[in-house]
């Protein structure tokens, strides 16, 4: 197997991939996945209550800099599902990727009855890359 360089970890410094929205909501339940024949390519997902519910970002760079898009079809509101409800969200998102495309999995509330009940669906999504 042939030796692969990675980036230099002390080069990025706490380097932001999303956007902020206001008012301010959770972003979390982060994913990684970087491409092991060139690291500098990887994809990123995560719960984003600022957009559409799920969030997804691309970096060609090693980290420095990132697109993002929303990927869910549907906005949905987590005091609905779960927040508020007594319900466990668990550990929500997972991403898998190869050179030709990524498969995100995330935990998604849209069809929810509402409170008290909670009920979260798990989503998937094929992005090509570009």
């Amino acid at each position: 197997m042939a030796s692969v360089s990675l980036p230099d970890p002390t080069a990025l410094d706490n380097v932001q991939a999303n956007d902020d929205c206001d008012p301010k909501a959770p972003q979390n339940e982060t994913a990684v996945a970087f491409n092991v024949n060139d690291p500098m390519n990887a994809v990123a997902a995560a719960n984003d209550y600022c957009g559409d519910g799920f969030w997804i970002g691309y970096t060609s760079d090693g980290g420095e800099t990132w697109d993002s898009d929303d990927i869910s079809t549907q906005a949905w509101n987590p005091d609905q599902s779960f927040f508020t409800c007594g319900c466990f969200i668990g550990d929500s998102n997972a991403i898998a990727a190869s050179d030709d495309v990524a498969y995100p999995v995330w935990t998604d509330g849209r069809n929810t009855p509402g409170r008290p009940s909670g009920d979260t669906d798990i989503f998937t999504n094929v992005e090509k890359s570009s």
